[in-house]
């Protein structure tokens, strides 16, 4: 079970086109202690980005406009190295880790494996920073 203290203090980034799903992550993350902010394409996520500090990306694949591999990888040749969970129902997993995501779930996932994942690249990042 992940360490609700360090996921309770950190903000996460939905970006999936369809609301429910954002709804549905965001009500079980806050439940969490996770504040969230949710984007329905790649370019809302992006403007986002740019204005509000943010830990991690959750990022679907299929996205209008850009996909959630163009924007992983946009993210990445810009130098932002922020932790990136791609998710999919499609098997995308190969082509999401070449486009720069640092973890991959299978939709539909499982709150706790998406949690454990969450925990993981936090803490990770935590002592990255050293």
């Amino acid at each position: 079970m992940p360490s609700r203290s360090i996921v309770s203090k950190h903000t996460i980034l939905i970006v999936d086109d369809d609301e429910g799903i954002r709804d549905s992550v965001e009500a079980v993350l806050e439940i969490s202690g996770i504040h969230c902010v949710k984007a329905s394409d790649a370019e809302e996520a992006l403007g986002i980005l740019t204005q509000c500090p943010l830990d991690l990306v959750l990022l679907d694949s299929n996205l209008p406009g850009a996909n959630g591999e163009e924007l992983a990888q946009q993210l990445r040749d810009e130098g932002n190295n922020i932790p990136i969970i791609g998710v999919s129902a499609e098997d995308r997993r190969a082509t999401m880790f070449t486009a720069g995501v640092t973890a991959f779930l299978d939709k539909p996932f499982n709150p706790n494996d998406l949690l454990a994942t969450i925990d993981r690249l936090l803490e990770s990042m935590k002592s990255l920073a050293g």
